[in-house]
């Protein structure tokens, strides 16, 4: 009896696990009021999706509340580009394209589709354009509520073609000159006349200008943007446009000058925070991202925000993956490099 009575017990527990584990979506059965604060529930399940994306779909199918957290974190984050191998199908399900927070746009990608992608994804936060794009592409970035923007303006904004060619071949010739890298264009910089459109771009914190090649006159309107605090060329650009975007982005924190490389195999590593130790002139600072020192001693220039940085070629499109979830990216290394300096410099 004392037997029997206690396997009625054991089934009598194991029945009320069961009954706790029957957590179904969109079934009759309740699931049990949570044991911890749903608002650190909600940050624990969230967290633990965006240390480990393959658990995503798993997470999906505890609970329905959990089901409801963790479905945006699906389409949080949108690479689309062939070589990163996680290019979504557009247009997203039904409803699904308002949770897009994040989206890269590589060179990859069909210049023809941008316009609608954009147009599907009206609530981007941070938007990286690495590709041909449309006449109304701009039109579109201009009314997203962007805090970060990766892009070449060159390509945002084609000049007109040059009178001669446009006679000969048609007004169509300046979209159909080649483009390069990040979607840089073929002709010429000196046919771009008036400043690019900074100031629709309200809500900016971080701006990448990819291939730039011009005159401070072109980038006047980063003054008018108010909570710019970080900038970036990824090209090698004249000391009036560091000058001035120095003197007019009034509260600019970090101001970064970016090359690529293909190897690493004369550059030491050394860490941000001893400033490369021995004082070389070109630090390895992470993921292959290196300071470059003689850059600045080239240049003349003293000021702290100023880091010039060259990256890892291949590691583009993962950089600014990395920047999304938190890791070391060539904002992280630039903020930390920038630290050290104040730090150094007894500056707050």
């Amino acid at each position: 009896m004392l037997f029997t009575s206690k396997l009625t017990k054991s089934k009598a527990q194991r029945d009320t696990v069961m009954t706790q584990a029957e957590m179904h979506i969109g079934d009759d059965v309740i699931a049990p009021s949570p044991r911890l604060p749903p608002e650190l529930e909600r940050e624990i399940f969230e967290l633990a999706a965006r240390i480990d994306r393959a658990v995503c779909r798993s997470l999906l199918v505890v609970s329905k509340r959990v089901y409801l957290w963790i479905e945006p974190l699906l389409y949080e984050t949108i690479i689309q580009d062939k070589r990163s191998g996680k290019e979504a199908t557009f247009p997203l399900p039904e409803g699904k394209s308002r949770y897009v927070r994040n989206l890269l746009l590589g060179g990859t990608v069909d210049w023809s589709s941008t316009d609608e992608i954009l147009r599907d994804c009206p609530n981007i936060t941070n938007l990286a354009v690495w590709c041909r794009t449309t006449p109304d592409c701009l039109d579109i970035i201009k009314n997203l509520p962007l805090k970060r923007l990766s892009a070449n303006f060159h390509a945002l904004t084609p000049p007109p073609p040059p009178p001669l060619i446009t006679h000969l071949i048609g007004p169509q010739v300046g979209l159909g000159l080649g483009f390069g890298f990040g979607g840089a264009p073929t002709f010429s910089v000196e046919t771009y006349t008036t400043p690019y459109p900074f100031s629709h771009f309200q809500t900016l914190t971080h701006l990448e200008l990819t291939n730039f090649c011009g005159e401070w006159e072109l980038c006047s309107e980063l003054s008018m943007v108010p909570g710019l605090t970080h900038l970036a060329f990824n090209y090698q650009v004249p000391l009036d446009v560091l000058n001035g975007a120095l003197d007019e982005c009034r509260v600019l924190e970090v101001l970064v000058s970016t090359t690529f490389h293909y190897t690493t195999a004369n550059i030491r590593r050394g860490s941000v925070e001893d400033g490369g130790g021995d004082g070389g002139l070109k630090v390895e600072q992470g993921n292959g991202i290196v300071e470059c020192k003689e850059m600045a001693l080239f240049a003349g220039i003293t000021d702290m925000r100023v880091v010039y940085l060259s990256q890892p070629a291949k590691e583009v499109l993962r950089d600014w993956e990395r920047e999304v979830y938190g890791e070391m990216s060539f904002w992280r290394v630039a903020e930390n490099i920038v630290a050290r300096r104040k730090r150094k410099a007894g500056v707050r």
